[in-house]
């Protein structure tokens, strides 16, 4: 089964010690916007996506509940 794995923001609240995030990532910190989440959500070929990455997803409530309801009007399943 393929997953498709998507960091809608690379943002945390946290400081966990193993996260590479923490102490070594040097992109800049940001979110995606909804054109993205509805161009990812048109050309998905997987039938999971999972909303995580180096990010909190849910630090943005209505971005994550906006990507989740483009995904699932396609039909793809979402994890958190």
């Amino acid at each position: 089964m393929k997953i498709w794995q998507i960091e809608l923001t690379n943002k945390c609240n946290f400081t966990c010690t193993y996260c590479p995030r923490t102490e070594s990532m040097t992109r800049s910190i940001g979110q995606m916007n909804e054109a993205t989440i509805n161009r990812i959500a048109d050309i998905c070929s997987s039938e999971w996506i999972r909303l995580h990455h180096y990010g909190e997803s849910l630090l943005y409530p209505k971005l994550a509940v906006k990507a989740i309801q483009a995904f699932k009007l396609k039909g793809i399943k979402v994890g958190i």
